[in-house]
């Protein structure tokens, strides 16, 4: 079973966020312990729904502890307007 954080958030810079993102990405890349997607909410402007797939809580509390991640996440949360974290268990994934 996986773990998933759901990262609710509203933003009127999402451009700056993605920037952000994908600068973390390049960074950090061979090193990626998270899989994740992003969506635009299309009923509420600015708001915005993030799903980062883990293996693990573990794997999720370690990458959480990286210098790279807390700085990361400091900067992301300087451009939201608000963001509520979900952290949820036993995630199944079916396939086609």
């Amino acid at each position: 079973m996986g773990f998933v954080q759901i990262i609710d958030f509203t933003t009127s810079r999402y451009d700056d966020k993605r920037k952000l993102m994908d600068e973390w990405a390049t960074s950090s890349e061979g090193n990626q312990a998270v899989r994740w997607m992003i969506g635009k909410e299309r009923d509420r402007a600015n708001h915005y729904v993030e799903v980062v797939e883990f293996s693990s809580y573990e794997v999720a509390l370690k990458n959480n502890d990286h210098p790279r991640t807390k700085e990361f996440a400091e900067r992301a949360a300087a451009l939201c307007d608000d963001v509520t974290f979900y952290n949820i268990d036993d995630v199944e994934i079916s396939q086609p």
